[in-house]
């Protein structure tokens, strides 16, 4: 067998004429003392041939000096073998000239040879190859020194493989540029672990590809934090998703930006986590545009309706005023009462006006007295009969009176009697 020093004596001409099966019986301490000179006569198909030994016995200065077309040859089992300190020695153009077969082959142990220069020089369709395993043993700076074009061409599996650090060493134009599959495939744990900072740096777009389980599962004060045009990007169906304690982290200047079909679609478990102050924050279109359900839902203790404004009673409708019940007539004001129009006084449900204290009947007005309806002045109790003012009694209509129980007349007080009109 040939000395190295007798190896090295062939000219570079002699090397390109070996056989593939006579390089690939070279042994390691022959390799490792080729010339570069000698080993850049070798073809591809040479270095095709090239053993996993053979090509860990490579030194960093021979390797550093491959020619790129002989790298592409090696063989994805040669390259794997690579040490760091051999991947280390590779430079950018010899990088970008790996393989997608070669990128998918490096082993983990391998992915800290690659320095950021090289991460920037990689291809779209290298980054397409990594594996989870592969990115998930990124150290942040490698992270952040991918481009964003390349990032998007990063899969979905490679996404949800990223660490809560990795994910925070990204750069504003390297999350905005996150693709709506790949803002879908992030993990619950991925998306609670993003820093406030981090997820107001998404754009309205990405917010809007969310799934409805991933906004349930933001924190409450990545929910506070949201501006009003990230939480207006979400659809109905996320809204719909969201938690009580999400619901109850809105600040009052959220509260009064959300579009009437997104606050309608909360659920009523979540609108009665609301705050009054939270309630007091509804614009009356807001008000206006609530489900009778989410009506019916609004809780007396604590009193959400003490957060209903005068406006924002005249804004209710006839259907959200019936779909209010007893508990909550009572809870309201006196000016709360007053401020509801006669139409919608009418749908009031008879236990509704049944709940009504002497001081709210003394707080409608005549209109209001006279558009009560026959079921509505038949429901009314011999106790809120005799509490109302001899005034109060003389509003309602003739016909209202034509209403009234025998047993209702039979309570009515000598003075009211007294000043009942002919």
């Amino acid at each position: 067998s040939l000395s190295t020093n007798d190896l090295n004596t062939l000219t570079t001409d002699q090397f390109a004429r070996m056989s593939s099966a006579q390089v690939a019986t070279l042994s390691t301490a022959q390799v490792a003392n080729l010339t570069t000179d000698d080993l850049n006569a070798l073809g591809t198909a040479q270095f095709a041939a090239l053993t996993t030994a053979q090509a860990t016995a490579l030194t960093t200065a021979q390797v550093s000096t491959l020619e790129t077309a002989d790298l592409r040859a090696i063989s994805t089992a040669a390259l794997r073998n690579l040490s760091s300190d051999q991947v280390l020695a590779l430079t950018t153009d010899q990088v970008a000239a790996l393989t997608t077969g070669q990128i998918n082959s490096l082993t983990t142990a391998q992915m800290p040879g690659l320095e950021t220069a090289d991460i920037v020089a990689l291809s779209s369709g290298q980054v397409a190859s990594l594996t989870s395993a592969q990115i998930g043993n990124f150290a942040t700076a490698q992270i952040a020194s991918i481009e964003t074009g390349d990032l998007r061409a990063l899969g979905t599996a490679a996404v949800r493989a990223l660490s809560s650090d990795q994910l925070d060493a990204l750069t504003t134009d390297q999350l905005q540029a996150l693709t709506s599959a790949q803002i879908t495939a992030l993990s619950t744990g991925q998306l609670t672990g993003l820093s406030t900072n981090d997820l107001n740096t998404l754009t309205t777009d990405q917010f809007a590809r969310m799934s409805s389980a991933q906004v349930a599962t933001l924190s409450t004060a990545q929910v506070t934090n949201l501006t009003t045009d990230d939480l207006n990007a979400l659809g109905t169906a996320q809204f719909a998703a969201l938690t009580t304690g999400q619901s109850g982290a809105l600040s009052t200047a959220q509260v009064s930006t959300l579009e009437t079909a997104d606050l309608r679609a909360i659920s009523t478990a979540a609108l009665r986590a609301l705050s009054s102050d939270q309630i007091s924050a509804l614009t009356t279109d807001q008000v206006a545009a609530l489900t009778t359900a989410q009506i019916a839902a609004l809780t007396t203790n604590p009193d959400q309706f003490l957060g209903l404004d005068t406006a924002s009673i005249v804004a209710m409708g006839s259907a959200q005023i019936a779909a209010m019940g007893s508990a909550q007539v009572a809870n309201l004001s006196t000016a709360q009462i007053a401020s509801i129009e006669t139409a919608d006084l009418r749908a009031m449900t008879t236990a509704g006006v049944r709940a009504l204290s002497s001081a709210q009947l003394d707080a409608l007005t005549s209109e209001q007295l006279q558009g009560l309806g026959s079921a509505q002045i038949s429901a009314l109790s011999t106790g809120q009969l005799t509490s109302l003012s001899t005034n109060d009694l003389n509003t309602l209509t003739t016909d209202q009176f034509a209403r009234m129980s025998s047993a209702q007349v039979a309570t009515l007080s000598t003075a009211q009697v007294a000043n009942l009109t002919t």
